[in-house]
């Protein structure tokens, strides 16, 4: 049980991840360097309720030690919040020898991890996640990115921390909602390729917040789950496109809220949309399925259709995202498509399976049946 260790190793390919019971222990910074300035990138929110004691660690290890911080959230993980980083490691002249250690949820990761791997082509990179969708997700498997010009991830990179460091105390500080955000790409990980991650969040709703073990458990198996897809498929080429499963649907949802939507709500919506698309193309044979994803999400507090983000949208945006063409013209910018004119999707097969189509783990769908799914979605909001 965590209460009774210090650490434990979950992963070690393709890269170390540590489940820690706290960090006040010497030996998990014993690979980095105190001859160099150690970085830190967070977010002020961070700053504000963890860093304090986490800082004052490091310094009395003898680190020197830079905190650079940006506003917390999505909107914020844009170019220009980029750029003004890296002028600040020029400015405090951090050398190639320096280590960055990326302090806090998705959107913090995902910039640390962009900066290490441009800033003097590469930085040994440390990450300490500190919501449930950083350590399942954001933290494992290298991947990086920024927003550009409201675009999804439209810049990034792939490049491996040298190890991640889990401390589920910090799960305390968050908000339950929070915790449901992060649930939504877990239910993910149980849906494309682990039947027992399924039962698993079924069985343990309600114990997943109050008992450590179950807690530990959740994100051990999450954590491997993910990393063993991405060995098998480190730069996304195939395999590793299956955990892109609601994210088609959730980016375009993003993009057209203007970040006013969670990533979490966005990918829960996308897979019930993506799922009842599988079903409609005849991939998936088991309708059932469907009621079971919905009532998955509603147990975590989750959407499962565009009506249910009507107040969480502001209504000036409803027309915006309430559009089929709207969405479909954002899916042509997704990642995963060939052109923007021959959109790409992933689809389940069954219940821990995603549909593997030849190797390449996305097609195409009709675009009639999209349009229909989509226009339906719409269709009740606007006459609600």
């Amino acid at each position: 049980m965590l209460q009774t260790m210090m650490s434990e190793t979950i992963i070690t390919t393709p890269h170390v991840v540590k489940l820690i019971s706290n960090f006040f222990q010497k030996k998990l910074f014993s690979s980095i360097s105190t001859a160099y300035p150690l970085v830190i990138i967070t977010d002020v929110s961070v700053q504000q309720h963890l860093l304090g004691p986490i800082l004052d660690h490091i310094k009395m290890l003898g680190y020197q030690v830079i905190v650079l911080t940006f506003p917390p959230g999505e909107p914020n993980k844009t170019w220009e919040t980029f750029i003004s980083l890296q002028y600040q490691l020029v400015d405090q002249n951090i050398s190639p020898k320096s280590s960055i250690i990326g302090i806090g949820g998705g959107t913090v990761l995902d910039m640390t991890g962009f900066l290490a791997a441009t800033y003097c082509r590469g930085l040994p990179l440390y990450l300490i996640p500190t919501t449930i969708t950083a350590m399942v997700d954001t933290s494992i498997g290298g991947k990086n990115g920024i927003n550009l010009r409201g675009i999804k991830n439209r810049l990034g990179t792939f490049y491996l921390p040298k190890e991640v460091w889990m401390c589920p105390q910090f799960l305390s500080t968050l908000p339950r909602e929070e915790w449901y955000h992060g649930i939504a790409e877990a239910i993910k990980h149980g849906f494309i390729a682990d039947a027992y991650l399924w039962e698993f969040l079924n069985s343990h709703s309600k114990m997943l917040f109050s008992s450590s073990q179950i807690l530990h458990e959740f994100i051990k198996r999450n954590c491997q789950i993910k990393a063993a897809i991405v060995a098998e498929d480190p730069y996304d080429r195939s395999l590793r496109k299956i955990l892109n499963f609601g994210h088609s649907i959730a980016h375009a949802i993003e993009t057209l809220a203007k970040g006013t939507v969670n990533h979490g709500q966005a990918v829960s919506v996308g897979m019930m949309i993506e799922t009842r698309i599988s079903l409609a193309e005849g991939v998936m044979k088991t309708p059932q399925l469907i009621d079971q994803l919905e009532r998955l999400l509603k147990r975590f507090n989750l959407p499962s259709t565009l009506k249910d983000l009507q107040s969480i949208v502001p209504e000036h945006l409803h027309n915006s995202l309430y559009s089929p063409e709207n969405i479909i013209y954002t899916l042509g910018y997704d990642k995963k498509n060939l052109s923007q004119h021959e959109l790409k999707m992933i689809m389940i097969e069954h219940l821990g399976r995603a549909a593997p189509f030849n190797g390449t783990y996305c097609a195409s769908p009709n675009m009639e049946i999209l349009y229909d799914i989509l226009w339906s979605e719409c269709h009740v909001m606007r006459h609600c």
